[in-house]
């Protein structure tokens, strides 16, 4: 079971999955033995009637730079909770992130109970002094962003490495 108890982290195998699959999800995945982040955003395809099957497929994609409300790259998809890599993916299936979004839905596909111990998994928050999105679980649990926290006088936080350069090491 995960550490953290803060009404923007989640605990447990189901709700991450319901979480994913509510049709606009940003989060953030920690590993606890390395202290390393990747920013996953899914959101739900659109109905097409080309391909009348697609109600149970989410597209998925890695916040890759600092603006964490347009620098996403492709990933692949969800279709009935599993993750597949999309021939299309702007990042390689051996990257980092892409294996560890692949660990995640494997370990919430058709089990119960709390995640691993070695894992948190951050919904996004809000800036409580601007109302930007905040995805680094520190800003996230103090209700603000750097730039607003430097301005209210708050100290800083340790600073994370940047999320592309990082080996995750579940």
């Amino acid at each position: 079971m995960t550490t953290t108890n803060h009404r923007h982290s989640l605990a447990t195998r189901e709700e991450t999955l319901a979480f994913m699959q509510n049709g606009n999800a940003v989060f953030t995945v920690v590993s606890l033995k390395s202290g390393k982040r990747f920013t996953y955003k899914v959101a739900k395809a659109k109905p097409n009637p080309k391909y009348p099957n697609n109600n149970d497929t989410f597209w998925v994609n890695l916040l890759s730079g600092p603006d964490n409300m347009s620098d996403y790259e492709s990933l692949g998809m969800m279709r009935d909770g599993r993750f597949i890599y999309g021939r299309w993916a702007t990042v390689s299936a051996n990257a980092p992130s892409v294996v560890a979004f692949k660990w995640l839905t494997e370990q919430i596909d058709n089990r119960v109970g709390s995640l691993p111990a070695n894992v948190e998994v951050w919904t996004e928050g809000r800036c409580c002094r601007c109302g930007r999105r905040l995805t680094v679980p520190a800003s996230i649990s103090r209700y603000y962003g750097p730039e607003c926290a430097n301005k209210v006088g708050l100290p800083e936080v340790e600073a994370m490495p940047a999320e592309q350069d990082m080996d995750l090491g579940f």
